[in-house]
């Protein structure tokens, strides 16, 4: 069971769908707040560039930065996290 699931296309496919469900909660919640990228990130203390990259998938942010981002939305790591698993259990 382990090494199907530990497979390169499992893994593959799990770290897309998290790289999308953190893209959707991260658009979402920036939207929210009234925030554009460019706001995020000067309030978060990260480069423009790398918001654009986490909102449309194709980077996924460290812990630290994840930590940054949540700060500057105004709410906790921890409900990130569960607001990106709420959108896909897969994750």
């Amino acid at each position: 069971m382990w090494v199907e699931k530990a497979s390169p296309n499992f893994l593959q496919s799990w770290v897309l769908k998290l790289e999308e469900a953190c893209a959707t909660v991260l658009r979402r919640h920036r939207e929210r707040c009234g925030l554009s990228q460019h706001d995020l990130a000067y309030e978060a203390n990260i480069n423009r560039n790398n918001v654009s990259l986490y909102e449309t998938g194709d980077r996924l942010p460290s812990l630290a930065t994840l930590f940054a981002l949540s700060h500057a939305l105004k709410m906790s790591p921890d409900q990130f996290v569960r607001d990106i698993v709420l959108l896909d259990p897969q994750v």
